[in-house]
């Protein structure tokens, strides 16, 4: 499978609050929003298996 970037639009703040984020922990803007993804992510999967085995 071919990688593709995907874009992320951010308002003003939230692209400031970013990069602010991303400066205090020595990271670029992009890996820290990948990282901020990819926290999202896991949290997003874990609530959908508590729904799924809440539902059976």
């Amino acid at each position: 499978m071919r990688e593709v970037p995907v874009a992320l639009r951010l308002p003003p703040a939230e692209h400031q609050r970013t990069q602010a984020h991303a400066s205090r922990e020595g990271r670029s803007v992009a890996n820290f929003a990948r990282r901020v993804y990819l926290l999202g992510l896991a949290q997003y999967e874990a609530e959908l298996a508590r729904s799924r085995s809440a539902s059976t």
